[in-house]
């Protein structure tokens, strides 16, 4: 290959990994192996096929493709092809490029690189003009197919310059030429025999004038068909095979009658094949003298294109539409409605003790509940509403209606539907829902408007008790708006160390030494003074701030009563209150051990108080009391006597002490009965060997009686108000 001339490439490509590939399949080691392949596929000798070398330059943005073709123009030794890819950030794309390319050396060869869908031919023409140095490669590139174009384009180049020379050579210029010409007719045939696509020429009065044997089997065309040189009657026997036979023959049609259009489509067959066509006209002298079909298999892309497009709209848990194909589907009921003026609804969806399973039972029960509701709600719905999940446990449904009461009906069914328990790891879970609705247009005509006015109204269903529907109304929207501040201050409450604690001490009943001390959240806001917790804790909760809330509070107690331990005061223990959501998380052990080790404080002095409503309607979390207690931490009931159904827990070894609320303590030398009830606690605690707190001390005649029934210990106002941390401390040195 040494005696033929080198053909200078240029390959303009932002990509290292496509210029490296380039650089290897336009190498001569793969154009020997292609020398090899076209012996195995014609009669010809081998050795008479002319394969050139190329030298290829890699850039990576057009400003310095343009460089390159300056500097070689100036050096006499130009570049016959150019790859051009259209996209090279940050500089100018290719379509620019080639413009400038083509301003300084217009006979230069030009294939543009560019995506399946980035680019049309069409949309090349009208960019660049009708040019016959110019052609599209489509992503993924093929080798095969890159070879061939720059053997066929830098020999066509070759071939110009060629013919460029003839004019001042006349005789040599036709013997060069006819040598030329007989070596492109071989090398053509070889290389549409090797090309991947099935490729058919015809002349402009319909006849074949060539084809490759791709073409006959990709189509299984018979040699019937193909002896009668009729290109009409072989695009009809294609035709016959695709799905939109009609639609072909159309264009088969058109294109015959309008002879430079160019033309790219993508055809199914019967089969479930793909193909992508592409045709353009066959030019000699400017002149249109033929065409050229061309048909590229794409089953394989197309599908995982189909996947890839499934992947991106669809949950990959449910299956159901996810966000985005949700928002596509709400834009287009939008522009129906405001079109057409019709109406529709969106229903919010959220399961009531979805995190309850999802804790107690674990995240692959917690999955099978989510994947067993989907197929419940699609179940529930007619056949023209859409169900999506929106991420966690919420789901939306679009409810296309002529009238907003449907909406409601499908609410129902869903309500209904969801009172059946589901069957999960042998057990019978029952998960209600709570339902929003808003309705376009009359609660608002833009997607997150709608959204969120659902969404507002599904909170409100939830806080109403849950297993119900609720419509969005101006009240819930005022509602909302409250709640949304709330969530907003409360974090920034957290972020500005906005909460502090207050100390209440607990007192020996009989000696009334301070024994223990309660730790009591309160919030310090800058606008509206010390905030009690009951004004918002319950916003806490429902914005999932009372975990990290939780969190401090437990940190800070536990730091305080080691600070007073180490300034040599008694050690006594330090009451924390923990919410029900907070037992509720699966790692409240894991954080307490962490919690205990950070701050240094033995486990025993430290106190866990849960409400008594926890312990009769979260059985589940005996495990965790336990092992709360086999690390030393105290559990504490409070509120103890306010259900009689969970009398039967307090025999739990983990639990260390019983509280009597307030409200009993109050009733003391006012109501006999409450008196009784109080005795009854005292005695019963007393035989489960559990010391009894009593709470709301506010009397001498409290506190006389709480003593004659053996009470332990005493916490209220009779002794003390919550206090700062300093204050405690001059208290703990009166009571030294």
């Amino acid at each position: 290959m040494s005696d033929n001339p080198i053909m200078r490439i240029l390959v303009a490509d932002d990509s290292i990994e496509v210029q490296k590939y380039f650089e290897a399949i336009l190498s001569t080691e793969y154009f020997e192996k292609t020398q090899k392949k076209l012996a195995e596929n014609t009669s010809d000798n081998p050795h008479s096929l002319s394969l050139p070398d190329f030298q290829v330059d890699m850039v990576s943005q057009g400003e310095e493709a343009l460089a390159k073709v300056k500097a070689s123009l100036a050096d006499n030794n130009p570049y016959a092809l150019a790859f051009i890819d259209i996209h090279m950030p940050p500089g100018i794309d290719g379509i620019e490029t080639i413009k400038n390319i083509w301003a300084l050396d217009p006979t230069i060869q030009v294939v543009i690189c560019t995506g399946f869908s980035d680019y049309t031919w069409e949309e090349a023409v009208r960019h660049l003009g009708k040019v016959e140095s110019l052609m599209i490669l489509k992503k993924p590139f093929d080798a095969f197919i890159i070879r061939q174009l720059a053997f066929t384009l830098t020999k066509k180049w070759e071939l110009m310059r060629e013919s460029q020379e003839y004019t001042e050579n006349l005789e040599a210029g036709i013997i060069e030429r006819t040598k030329k010409l007989q070596a492109s007719l071989s090398i053509a045939r070889g290389t549409l025999e090797a090309s991947a696509n099935g490729i058919l020429v015809i002349d402009d009065q319909g006849m074949i004038l060539d084809y490759n044997n791709k073409l006959i089997e990709m189509w299984d065309v018979t040699h019937l068909i193909a002896e009668k040189k009729s290109a009409h009657l072989l695009l009809e026997y294609i035709s016959t095979q695709l799905e939109n036979t009609e639609q072909f023959l159309r264009l088969i049609n058109k294109l015959s009658s309008s002879a430079e259009l160019i033309k790219v489509a993508t055809w199914k067959t019967r089969d479930g094949r793909v193909f992508e066509c592409y045709s353009q006209p066959y030019k000699l002298n400017e002149k249109v003298i033929g065409r050229i079909w061309s048909f590229q298999d794409i089953t394989a892309r197309a599908k995982l294109e189909e996947q890839l497009k499934h992947q991106a709209t669809h949950d990959v848990l449910t299956g159901l539409p996810n966000r985005i194909l949700l928002m596509d589907r709400i834009k287009s009921l939008i522009n129906r409605g405001i079109r057409y003026g019709t109406t529709f609804g969106l229903i919010m969806i959220d399961l009531d003790n979805f995190k309850l399973v999802n804790d107690s039972l674990g995240h692959v029960v917690g999955d099978e509940l989510l994947v067993a509701s989907a197929l419940r709600m699609q179940d529930s719905l007619r056949e023209e509403d859409t169900c999506a999940r929106l991420g966690g446990d919420e789901f939306v449904v679009v409810v296309s209606t002529t009238h907003s009461y449907d909406v409601g009906r499908v609410a129902t069914k869903l309500l209904v539907d969801f009172a059946k328990p589901f069957r999960l790891l042998n057990h019978d879970v029952k998960v209600e829902v709570s339902l929003g609705i808003s309705v376009f247009p009359v609660d608002g005509q833009e997607i997150d408007d709608l959204l969120n006015k659902a969404d507002s109204a599904m909170y409100r269903a939830k806080s109403l008790g849950g297993n119900q529907f609720q419509y969005y109304t101006q009240e819930i929207g005022k509602l909302s708006l409250d709640k949304i501040e709330k969530e907003k201050e409360l974090r920034q409450a957290l972020l500005n160390d906005e909460f502090i604690l207050v100390y209440q001490p607990q007192v020996e009943a009989q000696s009334e030494k301070i024994v223990a001390v309660e730790a009591l959240i309160r919030w310090q806001h800058p606008r509206k003074g010390l905030i009690l917790p009951l004004d918002f804790l319950h916003n806490a909760e429902e914005a999932g701030l009372i975990f990290p809330i939780g969190e401090w509070v437990l940190r800070t107690a536990c730091q305080q009563n080691k600070l007073w331990q180490e300034a040599g005061f008694a050690p006594m223990r330090v009451a924390v209150n923990i919410a029900n959501l907070q037992f509720q998380n699966p790692n409240l052990v894991q954080i307490v051990k962490a919690t205990l080790n950070e701050v240094g404080l033995d486990p025993k002095y430290l106190e866990l108080e849960l409400s008594e409503s926890v312990l009769s309607e979260s059985h589940y979390l005996t495990d965790a009391m336990h092992e709360l207690k086999e690390l030393g931490v105290n559990i504490a009931v409070d509120h103890f006597g306010a259900s009689y159904s969970t009398l039967n827990h307090q025999g739990d070894t983990s639990v260390g002490r019983l509280k009597i609320g307030r409200s009993f303590v109050q009733s003391i030398n006012n109501n006999k009965g409450d008196e009784g009830i109080i005795q009854a606690l005292i005695t019963m605690a007393n035989a489960l060997n559990l010391p009894v707190v009593a709470e709301g001390v506010e009397t001498k005649e409290q506190l006389d009686f709480l003593k004659l029934t053996n009470c332990n210990e005493i916490q209220g106002y009779y002794f003390s108000k919550p206090m700062s941390a300093e204050d405690l401390e001059n208290e703990l040195k009166k009571n030294s």
